[in-house]
């Protein structure tokens, strides 16, 4: 491996690091310190990347935490700026819709 293939390595690694503990940190301030389980969901907190993406000099993740919360984040990292953007999301609904009733409802609707 030459220099700048490490040194890529690296700067991704560091992208990485900068994402996961990002949500890490926002994750626990806005734990609610009242919940009985606070410490628990503290030191038992785990970040993970679900996907990540990477298009010139921009980054976009998107992760999650091991907490019952129902909770997923976006991170996007824009490379001119060097400024990171946070959106945080809660998990609403989760249906499986199949394909045949899809194209059901659009014959039936008059759109196929």
């Amino acid at each position: 491996m030459n220099k700048e293939n490490i040194i890529k390595l690296v700067g991704n690694q560091i992208q990485d690091i900068i994402a996961l503990e990002t949500i890490r940190s926002y994750t626990i301030e806005h734990l609610d310190k009242s919940d009985k389980d606070y410490q628990k969901y503290v030191s038992d907190l785990y970040v993970y990347i679900v996907w990540k993406n990477k298009t010139l000099q921009n980054w976009k993740y998107l992760l999650s935490t091991n907490l019952p919360d129902s909770m997923y984040y976006e991170l996007t990292y824009n490379g001119d700026k060097k400024e990171w953007y946070l959106d945080a999301y809660r998990k609403i609904d989760n249906q499986c819709i199949s394909e045949e009733t899809m194209i059901a409802e659009l014959k039936r609707r008059g759109l196929m």
